[in-house]
C-alpha cells in the first residue's frame, strides 16, 4: 500500500520541550509550557553549562593564585570536593535558582565562580554562606583550573584570561586570533558583556583572543547554549523527514514483523534515553531508531 494513503501525526519538537520541562522540573524549576520548544531548549542548555557535572577532576592551580588566609580551609575543602567528584553546587551563585539567569562571565568566558565558605545557609545544605572574595575556575569534564580569588567587582577583569595564557596555553591556543586594534579596559568589557556584544582580549601584545565561553548572544543568553538549541532542533526536523521520507519501509518492515496490520492513522512520539532518540508509534508500540544526538 502507498505511504501516501497514510496520515503521520509527529510533533518531535514538542516532544523534546516536554522532555525538558520534565527534566527541569526535577531540579525544582517551573518552566512556562506555553514558551516555544527553541526558547525551552535554550533555557536547558544555558541552565547546564551554570551547574557543575559531578564528577572527579584534577585541579590545577595558577603560579599567581592567592589565598587569604581566611579562606584557607574553605579552599582545602572544595579542592577535596573537586578531586573526589563531589558536588561543589552549592559553592555556586543564589542566582542558579532562577532557570533564565544569564551568568554574563560564564557565557562570555567560560568561567565560574565559587563562594569559600565551609558553612551551609541552612540546614537544606543547598548554598553555602556568600563571601566577598569568590574562586575564578575553569572547568571541563576532567580538569579544574583555579585561576585566582578576588572579589565581586572583578568579573570583567582581563587578568582572569592573562593567567590562564600565562599557565595554560594549551587551552587557549584554540580560541587565537591574528590582531587587535586597541586594547580595552575592564570597564569596556562589562559595557559590552551589559549591551549584548562580545569583545577579543589582547592578553600580551600581538596575543589576542575570542571569549573562551564563546561569548554573548545580543539577548545575552549564551551563544554555545543557543548553538546546542539550534543543533538539537535542526535534527528534530531531520528525524521527521526521515520517519516521512521512509515510512514505506517502517510500515513493511513492522508488518513483517507482527501479526497487525499498520492503522492508517500513525501517531509517532519521541522517547528520549539521555543522548539516544526512538520514535514509538502509540497505537502498535513499533518502534523506529533514530541514533545518538
Amino acid at each position: 500500500m502507498s505511504p501516501l494513503l497514510y496520515d503521520i501525526e509527529m510533533k518531535f519538537k514538542e516532544d523534546w520541550k516536554n522532555h525538558l520541562i520534565s527534566l527541569l522540573n526535577e531540579y525544582g524549576y517551573t518552566i512556562n509550557p506555553n514558551l516555544s520548544p527553541s526558547d525551552v531548549s535554550i533555557i536547558y542548555f544555558n541552565w547546564r553549562r551554570r551547574v557543575v557535572d559531578i564528577t572527579k577532576r584534577k585541579v590545577h592551580v595558577s603560579k599567581e593564585f592567592n589565598c587569604p588566609k581566611k579562606y584557607k580551609y574553605a579552599l582545602r575543602e572544595i579542592i577535596n570536593k573537586i578531586e573526589r567528584g563531589f558536588d561543589i553546587n552549592p559553592h555556586l551563585s543564589k542566582l542558579i535558582k532562577d532557570v533564565k539567569y544569564n551568568d554574563l562571565l560564564l557565557n562570555d568566558w567560560g568561567i565560574h565562580h565559587l563562594h569559600l565558605s565551609k558553612k551551609y545557609t541552612d540546614s537544606s545544605k543547598k548554598f553555602v554562606d556568600r563571601t566577598k572574595d569568590v574562586l575564578f575556575v575553569k572547568f571541563n569534564q576532567e580538569n579544574a583550573y583555579l585561576i585566582q580569588i578576588l572579589d565581586h567587582k572583578s568579573f570583567s577583569d582581563q587578568e582572569l584570561l592573562k593567567i590562564m595564557h600565562r599557565n595554560w596555553p594549551d587551552i587557549m591556543r584554540r580560541l587565537k586570533i591574528d590582531s587587535l586594534s586597541h586594547s580595552l579596559t575592564n570597564e569596556d568589557i562589562h559595557n559590552i558583556r551589559k549591551n549584548g556584544g562580545n569583545a577579543f582580549i589582547e592578553v600580551e601584545p600581538g596575543v589576542v583572543y575570542m571569549p573562551p565561553g564563546m561569548g554573548l548572544t545580543t539577548a545575552r543568553t549564551s551563544t554555545e547554549a543557543t548553538r546546542n538549541s539550534h543543533y538539537y532542533m535542526n535534527n528534530l526536523s531531520l528525524f521527521e523527514l526521515h520517519m516521512r521520507n521512509n515510512i514505506g519501509s517502517i510500515i513493511r518492515e513492522a508488518e513483517t514483523n507482527s501479526v497487525y496490520k499498520m492503522p492508517k492513522k500513525l501517531k509517532f512520539v519521541l522517547h528520549i534515553y539521555d543522548t539516544h532518540f526512538k520514535a514509538v508509534e502509540v497505537n502498535t508500540n513499533v518502534v523506529v531508531d533514530l541514533g545518538t544526538l
